[in-house]
């Protein structure tokens, strides 16, 4: 003779339910939370990339912050003083280039936390061709051709 099911009841009342409904309010919430505390600043472009000091750099991305509010933007290392920040909006800051400054990565800091990195130039610090020799008597190099052979 076969075995009768126990009929179940609610499904509220299985077995598991309440873990299972408790997972996922903790699931709600963790997602609501990265949600109300924001995201870290994204850079999609800097303008120009490669420049001298005085110029206005523009930094285009997402999640800058309506105001400055203790943000930074960090160019190789320097952080500029507040006078050189032209315009700070949620997706655009415009800041001078400032005199100090060498070529090397720039980030954007704000209490969200970093964005990755790109590179700036400092066109001062870009070589420049010579078409002669440096000083007199200093070999150089005239013209490149094709490798023969």
């Amino acid at each position: 003779m076969a075995e009768q099911k126990k009929p179940q009841g609610p499904f509220y009342k299985r077995k598991g339910f309440i873990p299972l409904l408790l997972f996922l309010f903790l699931l709600t919430l963790l997602f609501m939370s990265t949600r109300l505390t924001g995201r870290p600043p994204q850079i999609d472009s800097i303008t120009p990339r490669i420049g001298y000091p005085g110029d206005i750099m523009v930094v285009q991305g997402k999640f800058f912050g309506d105001t400055r509010n203790g943000g930074e933007v960090v160019i190789s290392g320097y952080s500029p003083i507040s006078s050189e920040y032209l315009e700070w909006t949620a997706e655009r800051i415009s800041l001078r280039i400032p005199e100090d400054v060498h070529s090397g990565l720039v980030y954007v800091q704000t209490k969200k936390g970093r964005s990755k990195e790109t590179l700036f130039t400092n066109r001062e610090q870009v070589p420049v061709v010579l078409s002669a020799p440096g000083a007199p008597g200093q070999p150089y190099i005239n013209e490149l051709g094709e490798e023969s052979g």
